[in-house]
């Protein structure tokens, strides 16, 4: 039976494989080829090149085992992946028409640019949108515009009328071409002309010109001026032609030429000092009902008192901040030493003000939004805003709630302090005002300033550092750049595609070398396998290493099914682009050698997609860590990786490690007992606005995943994390030393093995044991214990002490106050918040501080004073007196038990 037509091998650089398989289908229905056969046919005619990829992409199974539609599946999704939807919007939005391009041309490639866009149910209005202002004849888009009820249709039907209509009558006019002298040509005109400076311009003549510039073709005066000078383009000729403004020269403000000239010029900006933002205060809201908060200063180290006032003196110098006699609201003030060993004053607003602010919800530009502002850009400059807030004044009725409480006294700030929830969004809602009206994208703490061209780049460089009236750091600022990273996108005159470093956490992950690591790989997987078709059939030769009865051997086979795994997890079947109208997540987890991070969005139907992956190995010493600090590591490490995403925003931190919970609770206090690099951390945490939830270690296995294939780098932002940007010496005031002789001393006498040890030094080690050893060591520690205590059971009037309660059957303690000494060992003692006296033996009393609170206390607790050592508030005092001497202690007396016994009377039956 003869075929009907013929199908070669498919050549990827000729044809697209969507349109191969159209081929191939239609061959399959003109020959009734049967739906068994078809296999058979498509592996037969795609050629050997073809057939060799299609292998290794589906092993283990074999090409012949797949469906006709899986291997379709299989080839065009690496032949023609799914392009990025930002990516593919913005060609569509640049698609003009072109110069002498028919119109029904440019609708063919306009359809085609939108093909990849995904506009559903707008297809039709974008489609009418983009073509009405990208045609390049006026009058048919001023025709367009007057139109009601415009569709893309409708719009198609007319411009192709008038074009059709406009080339006739060009046909019409024609006239064929002769030689004819200029006088015939150059009429005489009327038109007089005067220049600027008032002299006439002499006119020789006019000729009526056809004018044809990029596909517009019109029909104008030309007059013709006695001289040499430029040739001028009147406003006549303006109205009828349509100019491509972006390639004509025109004059520039700015007359620097270079970029060093345009930093020089406007060296004011970078200076070191602060500035102030002029005419512009910010406010900061309070939720009506919210009662205010004061919280009492923390005691300061005596080291630093000195550095803090002087801090102060400073502050209330550049009138950043002022004394208040009286505030109802209170933040404790924390000193930081930074870096460069200078000290930074922060208020703890977690504890007051921020409890009550009204964070301000200015909506944030959507990245189509900012990256279809940078069309067409192949030179940028990035400018960093970091801490530029804090130049922004306060209204008078804000000041109240930046109160700091030092041991000076009350202060409030004059500028927007670090720390105020609401601070990023009041900055971002100024910045945007500020800077209306010029070609420059504004996103929180980030300026990115573009031009096509090295002197429009110049230019509108100049135009923001003239209205940038606040300072900026010039070392966290970039210029001139031809490739700039912003939002997870890199940006040069090619256009704009996605950033590596989003997912090299995972493509560069490094492979499993035992059944734990491919565990915990498997479970990030698994996390988002809802989103990855046919996983089982993926993950079969992994889950094969996970059998009791195999042995681990990682083969070519485990291998190319392991990147297989890494290219689907970042594919956009499973990433998500940013969107700043989602909620954001960020998950951080530690492993013993690693830390990982996963930033996310919960898609409205609850789903949650990831928008990046990090993770890194730890260093050697932070290796060392204790499992908290990791994990604490791991917090602080995911947050400053995705600055850029979560600045400004509210987000939710997860962590699988509770005691987190409690130390960096968005409405905790700092910790100040804490260890140091845990406090410096929470600092560093209190600036965003995030609330902490805890996940089962089950649940976290996306951030498990990462932190146990880390990358192989130790940092990722060089002293960022792994050194100390800032060091806090927020601690109390430790009045006395943790442990002193007298202490060590006495429990060694109390242990039952040191005591031993202690008697041998002092007597010497036995030469034979001794069969009274035990009732000597038993007589030993009877006489150590009484005489330890009676020589705490000695005192004076006016002393505060614990005397036994005499009620039957109870063991408590009551606090009470020597009144005075009725004998060598008895006293009269009057019971705390009462008349009642009583007379006790000094055995039924305890030594207590003066200042123990109003409590009940068992037995136990009384024995051991009131520290929780069991050190009482004398023993501290003593602490730094003169320790007794312990190498002569007194001899050893045993005494025989004085008491009286009787004989056992024989029972009589």
């Amino acid at each position: 039976m003869a075929l009907f037509g013929r199908i070669d091998e498919f050549k990827p650089e000729n044809e697209q494989w969507s349109a191969y398989i159209e081929r191939m289908e239609q061959f399959f229905e003109a020959n009734d080829v049967a739906e068994d056969k078809q296999v058979a046919t498509l592996l037969s005619v795609m050629g050997a090149a073809t057939y060799g990829l299609l292998r290794n992409l589906v092993q283990p199974r074999k090409p012949k085992d797949k469906t006709f539609d899986e291997i379709v599946a299989v080839l065009k999704e690496h032949y023609e992946p799914k392009p990025l939807l930002v990516a593919e919007r913005f060609r569509f939005n640049r698609c003009n028409q072109k110069a002498n391009q028919p119109v029904a041309q440019y609708v063919a490639e306009l359809k085609q640019c939108a093909s990849n866009c995904e506009f559903g149910a707008n297809l039709d209005a974008s489609l009418r949108d983009r073509f009405v202002s990208g045609i390049r004849n006026e009058g048919c888009q001023r025709r367009l515009l007057s139109e009601n009820d415009l569709t893309f249709a409708k719009a198609f039907e007319i411009t192709l009328n008038m074009e059709t209509a406009d080339r006739d009558a060009r046909q019409l006019r024609g006239m064929k071409s002769e030689s004819v002298g200029a006088a015939s040509i150059h009429k005489r005109s009327k038109v007089k002309l005067k220049a600027y400076n008032g002299g006439r311009i002499p006119v020789l003549g006019q000729i009526i010109a056809k004018v044809v510039y990029e596909g517009q073709t019109v029909t104008l005066p030309l007059l013709v001026v006695k001289g040499n000078g430029s040739t001028l383009c009147g406003r006549n000729w303006l109205r009828k032609l349509k100019l491509n403004w972006e390639q004509i020269k025109h004059l520039y403000e700015a007359k620097c030429t270079s970029l060093s000239e345009v930093l020089d010029k406007y060296s004011e900006v970078f200076r070191e000092e602060l500035g102030t933002l002029k005419d512009v205060k910010a406010s900061i809201r309070v939720k009506p009902d919210a009662p205010p908060k004061f919280c009492k200063h923390r005691p300061l180290p005596f080291a630093m008192k000195d550095r803090v006032e002087e801090e102060l003196r400073k502050l209330e110098e550049a009138n950043i901040i002022s004394p208040v006699k009286h505030s109802k609201w209170a933040a404790p003030v924390v000193p930081v030493v930074k870096k460069d060993k200078s000290l930074r004053l922060c208020g703890d607003y977690k504890v007051s003000a921020n409890q009550a602010v009204e964070t301000e919800t200015y909506p944030l530009p959507r990245l189509e939004e900012l990256l279809a502002t940078l069309s067409g850009g192949k030179i940028f400059s990035k400018i960093d805003l970091a801490t530029a807030y804090q130049q922004v004044l306060l209204d008078d009725d804000s000041k109240k709630y930046t109160t700091i409480n030092t041991h000076r006294g009350l202060f409030v700030y004059n500028r927007l302090p670090f720390g105020i929830s609401s601070a990023p969004s009041i900055f971002q809602r100024i910045m945007e005002n500020l800077m209306k009206g010029l070609p420059v994208v504004v996103f929180l703490d980030d300026l990115l300033i573009m031009g096509r061209t090295e002197k429009e780049h110049l230019h509108n460089l100049q135009k923001v550092l003239q209205r940038l009236q606040e300072r900026v750091k010039r070392s966290k600022c970039e210029f001139g750049k031809t490739r700039v990273e912003y939002l997870g996108h890199v940006l040069d005159e090619q256009g704009i595609h996605p950033s590596k470093d989003k997912v090299r956490a995972i493509q560069e992950a490094p492979a499993p070398t035992n059944v734990k690591e491919l565990q915990a790989f498997l479970g990030l997987f698994n996390y988002y396998g809802r989103f990855v078709p046919q996983q089982s059939t993926v993950l079969a030769p992994l889950y094969r290493l996970l059998r009791g009865q195999v042995i681990w051997k990682w083969t070519e086979v485990e291998q190319v099914a392991f990147v297989k795994c890494k290219e689907l997890l970042t594919s956009d079947r499973v990433l998500a682009h940013y969107d700043p109208s989602l909620p954001l997540t960020l998950a951080c987890d530690a492993s013993a050698y690693g830390i990982g991070a996963v930033i996310q969005h919960t898609m409205p139907d609850g789903v949650e997609r990831p928008i990046a992956f990090a993770s890194r190995t730890l260093s050697s010493a932070e290796k060392k860590y204790s499992q908290i600090e990791k994990e604490a590591l791991g917090l602080i490490y995911g947050v400053k990786k995705f600055h850029q995403y979560l600045w400004g925003r509210h987000f939710n931190l997860v962590t699988d490690h509770k005691p987190l919970l409690i130390l960096f609770g968005e409405h905790k206090s700092l910790p100040t007992l804490a260890a140091a690099r845990i406090q410096r951390w929470a600092i560093i945490l209190s600036a965003y606005d995030y609330h902490i939830v805890y996940r089962k270690s089950e649940e976290h296995s996306n951030a498990d995943g990462l932190s146990r294939c880390p990358l192989p780098e130790t940092s990722d932002t060089g002293t960022a994390v792994t050194s100390a940007l800032v060091h806090s010496l927020l601690v109390e005031h430790i009045q006395e030393a943790p442990l002193n002789a007298t202490q060590i001393a006495r429990t060694t006498r109390t242990d039952s093995e040191l005591s031993r040890v202690y008697k041998y030094v002092m007597e010497g080690w036995p030469i034979q044991p001794c069969t009274k050893e035990t009732v000597r060591k038993k007589q030993y520690q009877q006489k150590e214990h009484h005489d330890r205590t009676a020589a705490d059971r000695f005192f004076i009037a006016d002393d505060a002490v614990y005397l036994r309660s005499t009620v039957t059957g109870s063991h408590k303690w009551i606090p009470g106050l020597i009144v005075r000494q009725t004998g060598p060992v008895s006293y009269e003692v009057r019971e705390r918040d009462s008349d009642t006296v009583h007379r006790r033996h000094g055995d039924q009393l305890r030594a207590r501080a003066i200042a123990e609170p109003d409590i009940d206390v068992t037995e136990s607790q009384a024995e051991l004073g009131d520290g929780e050592d069991g050190s009482s508030s004398q023993e501290v005092v003593d602490a730094n007196m003169q320790t007794p001497e312990l190498l002569e202690p007194e001899p050893v007396v045993l005494r025989r038990s004085n008491r009286m016994t009787k004989p056992p009377k024989r029972y009589m039956p």
